[in-house]
């Protein structure tokens, strides 16, 4: 584990720290803003730092600002990871899906985008209502949605799509047009893609997709935490 940053480091050391949770030392250190942003949404969900696992507070497993840290995260995965055989996906497509694209295969399309309309929503504005302005027709259509969201500990997809889809009227958006969401399982999802990364880069499988490879990672997703710092003169 390396909390010093050495200008050495080959792409694989840059990902291996990156990606090495550790509990926050004492002292002057060097850290991921990926672990920062996971290790800020374990604590707001109330999850074991350490895992991920919900258990130590459950009762803040539905937290919309935890959730917002999870999404955070993933944005941050897609625009940073590819797996080594990672295809090409369409120009413009957002950090976000790439991420979901990319570390969690099996979710069908439609709840990608509807996670990313959550997303879009909730991250800027913390609302639940988005009504996309940019993209062609279709691709509104499904960026297109009122929410419901849930902590149910109960087993329950990530997402569930109305059978009828929203038409966008905010005087009319009955609970039965309503994409629903489960928070705890958006906390599992995110944390699922975390451990996929771990587990390519282990099989040596996780390649840096920033354009400046590892030393733009570096430059842009690295932070010294420094104990004394005074952000006002004295």
């Amino acid at each position: 584990m390396r909390l010093v940053y050495d200008p050495g480091w080959s792409d694989d050391d840059t990902i291996s720290a990156f990606l090495t949770y550790h509990r926050r030392p004492t002292g002057t250190y060097w850290g991921s803003s990926l672990i920062g942003v996971l290790r800020d949404a374990r604590a707001a969900t109330g999850r074991y730092l350490a895992s991920g696992e919900v258990g130590l507070k459950p009762e803040r497993s539905g937290s919309w600002l935890g959730a917002v840290g999870y999404m955070v995260m993933l944005d941050q995965i897609g625009e940073c990871y590819r797996p080594a055989n990672a295809g090409p996906l369409p120009k413009g497509t957002p950090d976000f899906i790439r991420a979901l694209t990319y570390f969690a295969e099996d979710m069908p399309d439609p709840e990608r985008q509807a996670l990313y309309a959550l997303r879009c929503c909730f991250v800027h504005d913390y609302s639940l209502v988005n009504i996309p302005t940019a993209g062609n027709a279709e691709i509104k259509a499904q960026r297109q949605h009122h929410f419901l969201l849930g902590d149910d500990p109960a087993p329950c997809p990530v997402v569930q799509l109305p059978a009828e889809r929203w038409g966008g009227d905010l005087g009319y958006r009955p609970r039965r047009m309503a994409t629903r969401v489960s928070l705890r399982r958006l906390g599992d999802l995110a944390e699922s893609v975390y451990a996929r990364l771990l587990d390519l880069h282990e099989r040596r499988e996780l390649r840096i997709a920033l354009p400046g490879g590892a030393a733009e990672l570096r430059a842009r997703y690295a932070f010294m935490v420094y104990p004394d710092v005074r952000l006002v003169d004295e």
